[in-house]
C-alpha cells in the first residue's frame, strides 16, 4: 500500500517510508492511498482472535511492505 502526503498527491511512498520520514517534505501528512475493506466475514473470523493476532490482520492490511516477522517484532 502507499502512502500520500496530504500537501501533494504527487508525492507516494511505501508504509515503511512513511513512518520513517513521518511527514513529507513540504509539510503534509501521510495518508494511505486508500482505505482496506474488511468484511463481515473477516470481522466474526477476527473474533475469536487475541488482541495481538487481530492488530497484526488489521495492520498487515496498512503495512504492506512489512514481513510477518517484522509485525510480530512491532505488535
Amino acid at each position: 500500500m502507499n502512502y500520500k502526503s496530504t500537501r501533494d498527491n504527487n508525492i507516494s511512498v511505501k508504509s515503511s517510508e512513511a513512518i520513517a520520514k513521518g511527514l513529507s517534505a513540504e509539510g503534509g501528512l501521510f495518508v494511505p492511498d486508500s482505505i482496506p475493506v474488511i468484511s463481515q466475514t473477516n470481522i466474526k473470523y477476527m473474533a475469536d482472535m487475541s488482541y495481538c493476532e487481530r492488530a497484526k490482520e488489521i495492520l498487515g492490511r496498512f503495512l504492506t511492505d512489512f514481513t510477518e516477522d517484522e509485525l510480530d517484532k512491532c505488535i
